[in-house]
């Protein structure tokens, strides 16, 4: 278990990294977060930089998302950033939902899987 626990402040900054993702069926098949074309939020730098315990167990490079997030910060509903999908582009996410892509992200030690 990763000694170093994070107690955030109010109003601190929280990052989001993103990991790998991958066709549900083949786990060990795996691709960079933004080889698929998501969004990257507008934040460019971070005030701080916690390693997480997927980067010391698993060697993995983490993304940061660019999201500006903030611990306890009330916020309203917001689009946080817009894509343009051209064809090349709508394919690649076509192909990653018929072959039932999974993400795994990170918020310092918390894993975070979906599909």
């Amino acid at each position: 278990m990763h000694s170093d626990i994070v107690q955030y402040q109010d109003k601190e900054e929280v990052v989001l990294w993103m990991n790998t993702v991958g066709p549900y069926h083949n786990r060990q098949e795996t691709y960079k977060y933004f080889s698929l074309p998501f969004c990257v939020g507008s934040k460019k730098s971070i005030s701080h930089y916690h390693e997480t315990l997927g980067e010391a167990l698993q060697g993995v490079e983490l993304e940061f998302s660019g999201l500006d997030i903030k611990f306890k910060d009330d916020v309203m509903q917001t689009t946080y950033c817009e894509i343009d999908l051209d064809k090349g582009r709508r394919d690649a996410f076509v192909y990653a939902i018929k072959n039932h892509y999974w993400y795994q992200m990170y918020i310092d030690d918390l894993p975070i899987w979906g599909e």
